[in-house]
């Protein structure tokens, strides 16, 4: 070192690396990260979407492949899992609804137990609405 440089010159900085799974050891940490993995799940669901529309503009013989595939237990267990992260992704997302809105009502803020339970409760019917149109 010369009398010019710093104490620190000839130093290097190494960050400290936290291991890879750092995120296992707290529930709260866990569940972030399967929210965000679920995201992965609903591209996969756009991208089986747009493949079905793909099939379709392709003509009935490129149509029935595509439901063929569909019928297979390989395509069921990828929607089931699809489905299920699909409301990991939807529930905690209106868990959260109370922390990015406050609501008012008649001058007061609502709590944030029943600003959930109402997104929750509005999903619901309008879920239940929708099956009743589809299903008849």
């Amino acid at each position: 070192m010369t009398v010019n440089s710093p104490p620190n010159a000839t130093r290097t900085y190494r960050p400290v690396m936290s291991p890879t799974w750092w995120w296992l050891r707290h529930p709260a940490w866990v569940q972030f990260m399967l929210r965000e993995l679920s995201s992965v799940f609903i591209a996969a669901f756009l991208a089986l979407y747009l493949a079905r529309l793909g099939a379709f503009a392709s003509g009935p013989a490129a149509y029935a492949a595509f439901q063929a595939w569909h019928r297979t237990p390989l395509s069921i267990a990828l929607h089931v899992l699809i489905l299920a992260f699909a409301l990991l992704h939807s529930t905690t997302w209106f868990l959260l609804t109370p922390k990015i809105a406050r609501v008012h009502v008649a001058g007061r803020s609502m709590s944030e137990k029943a600003v959930a339970g109402g997104a929750l409760t509005a999903w619901a019917i309008v879920s239940a609405l929708v099956a009743w149109w589809l299903l008849g």
